[in-house]
């Protein structure tokens, strides 16, 4: 292996891409308070894809997830909600190694 190629190894960008399985999600609100997403739990089973492109896909499901019906209208700030215990997305992305993680 040469010194460019452990060089490109080390950084985001090229250590990013592929499949990646979600170890544990939290979310805070602006004052810092935990926030439990209540249709996917707290510990939801998900895979997240990042190609070399810079295109995004997750999958994210309930872990104890039952069939339900409809939610109903979402209301969602950009179209996304979870539908009986799964959620999916996808979009681009970018990564600025000189900035660092």
């Amino acid at each position: 292996m040469t010194q460019a190629d452990k060089r490109d190894r080390s950084v985001l960008s090229s250590r990013l891409p592929g499949t990646w399985r979600l170890e544990s999600r939290i979310d805070v609100t602006a004052a810092g308070e935990r926030l439990v997403e209540p249709s996917l739990g707290d510990d939801p089973v998900a895979l997240l894809f990042y190609d070399r492109s810079g295109h995004f896909a997750a999958q994210l499901m309930k872990r104890a997830r039952s069939v339900a019906g409809p939610d109903g209208p979402s209301g969602a700030r950009n179209n996304s909600r979870a539908q009986g215990g799964y959620d999916a997305y996808f979009g681009t992305y970018t990564v600025d190694d000189a900035r660092g993680p």
